[in-house]
């Protein structure tokens, strides 16, 4: 995925968040200066100040009009946010942006979220993509495969070779596990 393929972002911050606002304004705006049209999910929207021209969708409508997602709260907001792209059916990549104290799957900080979300655009963050696509996929097999997969993510730390080996690592247990196998099998393997 690039640039050009992405059209609309959605954005879903959680709920009540009212520590986002002023982030989700910024971010609403720096998409705009890149030609990329926010789509703000409908509980997000008035925290945003959205006005009567910006475009609002449902949880459940946002993936079926957006190209990727970016989600400012915890891993709960983040998996909520994922759970709903399976069951629209769609491939698309979430960037999760840490509000919280502790977050697993929400690993980047919101002083990160414009060096990411540039990645993401750029193609840059095609393992991430791979392992979201991962951890839900296991998750529709058996939701503790899930669970095991997003928290193969720590696999990537480092610098160097300790990276690249946990790249190597992740992706051999996306290919392996995610996909094939018996779902308890491969739960209880990771």
């Amino acid at each position: 995925m690039n640039q050009a393929h992405i059209t609309r972002v959605g954005i879903v911050a959680k709920r009540g968040l009212h520590a986002a606002s002023e982030h989700l304004q910024r971010l609403a705006a720096w998409l705009r200066a890149r030609d990329l049209q926010p789509v703000f999910e409908a509980d997000t929207a008035p925290l945003a100040g959205a006005n009567h021209g910006t475009m609002v969708r449902s949880r459940e409508e946002l993936p079926l009009d957006v190209q990727l997602v970016v989600v400012l709260g915890g891993d709960g907001t983040l998996l909520s946010m994922a759970s709903r792209i399976a069951q629209a059916g769609r491939d698309i990549p979430i960037l999760g942006v840490n509000f919280g104290s502790l977050g697993f799957l929400t690993e980047t900080r919101i002083d990160e979220l414009y060096t990411s979300l540039a990645a993401c655009l750029n193609r840059t963050a095609a393992i991430v993509e791979q392992w979201l696509a991962g951890v839900v996929q296991g998750t529709q097999r058996l939701w503790t495969l899930g669970h095991e997969i997003a928290l193969c993510g720590r696999l990537i730390k480092g610098y160097g070779s300790t990276n690249e080996r946990g790249k190597e690592n992740l992706l051999h247990v996306l290919d392996h596990l995610a996909q094939g196998g018996r779902a308890e099998e491969a739960a209880k393997a990771v």
